[in-house]
């Protein structure tokens, strides 16, 4: 699925698009196309072009938007950053509006939502096994595991 906004701004026009779909995800082995499953597909396209000069800043993927900080001055006016676009506050505003109307309307599939839900599950689990791991190895270390050598040497590596 996809859909498009388009919005001008008194300096510029500014043109979003989403793109929102499930492909299959292909492993490339030795001129082999291998397919290994599904995976969802989703990207926004981003283009800014100057009413004043007519040069344009093209992005794509997931939105990002960089603000100022300390490394990163932005100048006189500027609000936040995309690609090499400054952009002023209200045009931020006006964007992220663009963006959020853009997802509600390009909705999710069936199939997109049962592989997020399915990934959240994953995770889920292997966050549970990375906690027992750590749980075992605290046991373990409690028990005279020295974490130098990796056996139960009660101190006997640092002796030599």
């Amino acid at each position: 699925m996809k859909a498009t906004r388009t919005a001008e701004t008194e300096t510029a026009k500014i043109e979003i698009s989403l793109t929102r779909e499930v492909t299959d995800k292909v492993a490339y082995a030795d001129g082999y196309n291998i397919k290994t499953g599904r995976e969802v597909y989703e990207s926004y396209d981003i283009t800014i072009t100057s009413k004043k000069n007519g040069k344009s800043v093209h992005t794509y993927g997931k939105p990002n938007f960089s603000f100022s900080s300390k490394w990163n001055t932005m100048p006189e006016g500027a609000f936040a950053r995309i690609g090499d676009a400054y952009i002023s506050e209200a045009t931020y505003r006006l964007m992220k509006g663009m963006i959020a109307e853009l997802d509600a309307e390009v909705g999710k599939s069936d199939e997109q939502v049962a592989l997020e839900v399915k990934a959240e599950a994953q995770k889920k689990a292997y966050d549970e096994l990375l906690d027992q791991e750590a749980a075992e190895y605290a046991r373990k270390i409690k028990n005279g595991f020295c974490p130098k050598c990796h056996s139960y040497c009660y101190g006997d590596c640092e002796a030599n």
